[in-house]
């Protein structure tokens, strides 16, 4: 059973009315999926969204460090588009590096929801700072799926209307 069927919608008009944001975690899902060998399929990934739906705006957020020459690339070539989130310095600490893409990734997905037509917001990703983010798409009247593995939040899974399996495939050569 596809994403827009586990919703109870028909592919004609899930075309036609629902609009969707997708904003992958990158960092977060890589790590999942390489607990199992595996990386994320994009092609499967965006496939089942456009089963709900148009797709808006598909956006993969990535630590600076993580992005090589080649990502961006990819991922344009997959029909996202790159964020790259620099670090910052958590304060109060030895100077520990922390990556930035949780908070930019809120703010995107605010900003998308609050000024947008959209009617679903897929977040790719198991964390639980999501939750926020889910519950003010929920609060524009929204639905929310998210796209995770067995590491999912607690907290995310009980505010998102749907949670899909992340799409995953083996590993081709090139680390994508």
């Amino acid at each position: 059973m596809n994403l827009w069927q586990k919703l109870g919608l028909k592919s004609e008009s899930a075309e036609k009315k629902n609009r969707l944001a997708v904003l992958v975690d990158y960092e977060n899902v890589s790590r999942e999926a390489a607990l199992e060998g595996k990386v994320l399929d994009f092609d499967k990934l965006l496939n089942e969204c456009l089963q709900v739906g148009f797709i808006d705006f598909a956006f993969v957020f990535v630590p600076s460090h993580l992005v090589s020459y080649r990502l961006p690339e990819y991922i344009y070539n997959k029909g996202a588009y790159i964020v790259s989130c620099p670090s910052a310095y958590k304060e109060n600490t030895e100077l520990k590096e922390k990556d930035r893409v949780d908070t930019i990734m809120m703010e995107v997905g605010s900003k998308l929801i609050e000024r947008s037509d959209l009617t679903h917001v897929v977040i790719v990703s198991h964390d639980g700072d999501f939750v926020r983010l889910a519950n003010r798409a929920k609060f524009h009247g929204k639905k929310i799926i998210a796209v995770a593995g067995e590491h999912i939040s607690f907290l995310l899974k009980q505010v998102v209307d749907i949670v899909y399996s992340l799409p995953l495939k083996e590993k081709n050569g090139n680390g994508y």
